[in-house]
């Protein structure tokens, strides 16, 4: 880096406090970065709108009791570090499709909502490696 600093870009990205602790790591290393950007989380309605494009661009459409139940989970997982933006509303859209399915073939729901994600499709409750 030092050595071909006018030929050589460097671009780190990650959540900010594993950012901040690998720059810290190595006080040479902090000291050649220069530039930082930061981005902010998506807020709420800009999350619904993820999951809601998302859902379409797989055939769905989200139901109103869906974005509320939508909004209970993001709620919850915006508390966890792993927490990811899109990444996460892409998880909890793929959990819900799963849980979509085996609810319309057990008919918990109608025939009209065959490919309309509904409240009772996405889980409120965190669950990872199936605990």
């Amino acid at each position: 880096m030092e050595d071909h600093r006018d030929r050589f870009i460097l671009i780190l990205e990650g959540y900010t406090k594993d950012m901040q602790f690998l720059l810290q790591s190595n006080t040479g290393f902090e000291s050649r970065i220069k530039e930082y950007l930061y981005f902010p989380d998506y807020n709420d309605s800009e999350m619904k709108q993820i999951f809601i494009l998302m859902a379409k661009q797989m055939g769905f459409t989200v139901s109103d009791d869906a974005l509320e139940a939508f909004h209970e989970r993001i709620t919850k997982e915006r508390m966890l570090p792993s927490f990811g933006n899109r990444r996460t509303a892409r998880n909890i859209l793929d959990e819900s499709i799963d849980r979509h399915c085996l609810n319309y073939l057990d008919k918990k729901l109608n025939k009209r909502d065959q490919y309309c994600i509904c409240g009772i499709d996405i889980s409120r409750d965190i669950k990872r490696n199936g605990f």
